[in-house]
């Protein structure tokens, strides 16, 4: 009867064990899905940015510069938004 209390004890405390861990793996895939959506934003801000500043160079139209400076601005705040996913010394 001891044995099979002992077993069942160590089921259990594995059991924690393994949820446990699932919970912070899926904290952690929550964290890095956020951090790929503020990329992407960061990424198209950046390529907005470059695209409107060539139209303002072939063209000469004020209004592409206008949106190439609001696009780099968007980029800066995207950048800042960033910083919460950077979680090594070398990303910094």
């Amino acid at each position: 009867m001891g044995s099979i209390l002992l077993v069942w004890a160590l089921l259990v405390g594995g059991w924690f064990v393994a949820a446990n861990r699932l919970s912070a793996i899926s904290d952690r895939v929550v964290t890095d899905v956020h951090a790929l959506s503020e990329m992407r934003q960061f990424e198209s801000d950046i390529i907005g940015h470059r695209r409107e500043y060539l139209l303002w160079r072939a063209t000469g139209l004020a209004y592409h510069l206008e949106r190439s400076t609001e696009r780099l601005r968007a980029a800066e705040r995207e950048a800042a938004e960033l910083d919460p996913y950077v979680t090594t010394p070398e990303e910094r």
